[in-house]
């Protein structure tokens, strides 16, 4: 066969190769852009899911009803230092914690909706209470580091005010009551005299008699 008659057939074949060259370096080129162009479309789904999610939070955040049975409130070392909640025995409680875990303030509103307010130490005992009981008969009541009542100031329905102050021993020694008409009583107690109803030996008025234990 002539060469020169083979020569059209190999120009035929090699422009067939360099094309078929060139279609598969662009072939290349394509699935290249493709996995760039899916990889981008997966940041930004990404970017798109954090940015939903971040204003999911913000939306909750500032909602105009948050609603638990149970909030816990940690400070930036992730202690708790609040807790409000519902007691299985039906009151509500609102506590304050100090950074040992110790609640040290405490409101609390009870079943029968008599509310309470008290100041604990850090043994947990309660300092100071300030109660108003189903009665109405408003209450502050003081105590010591060994947990005895040391003083008492109440207030009662009909208006009328009293004070008691006891010993370290928590045994009432004195007790003022001012009545609904204004009157002034005032009984001071012998140790081991017992309560104001029945105590011996007690004065009242302003301590120059001896009273009949009684308050008047």
């Amino acid at each position: 066969m002539d060469p020169k008659t083979n020569e059209p057939s190999r120009e035929i074949e090699l422009a067939v190769v360099r094309r078929l060259e060139a279609v598969e370096r662009e072939n290349r080129r394509l699935r290249r852009l493709s996995g760039v162009l899916l990889a981008g479309l997966a940041i930004l789904l990404g970017l798109t899911a954090s940015l939903l999610a971040v204003y999911a939070r913000q939306a909750g955040a500032t909602a105009d009803v948050v609603q638990a049975q149970r909030f816990v409130l940690r400070d930036g070392d992730g202690l708790i230092r609040a807790v409000l909640g519902v007691q299985p025995d039906g009151s509500t409680r609102f506590a304050l914690q100090d950074r040992d875990g110790r609640p040290r303030l405490q409101l609390t509103l009870l079943g029968d909706g008599s509310p309470g307010i008290a100041l604990k130490d850090r043994d947990g005992r309660n300092r100071a209470v300030l109660a108003l009981p189903p009665d109405d008969m408003a209450q502050i009541v003081f105590a010591d580091r060994d947990g005895f009542n040391r003083a008492s100031l109440g207030l009662s329905v009909d208006h009328g005010s009293t004070l008691m102050l006891a010993d370290p021993t928590g045994e009432p020694r004195a007790f003022l009551a001012v009545g609904v008409d204004g009157t002034p009583s005032l009984l001071l107690y012998e140790r081991g005299a017992g309560s104001a109803a029945g105590a011996a030996g007690s004065r009242q008025g302003e301590g120059t008699g001896e009273g009949d234990g009684e308050p008047r």
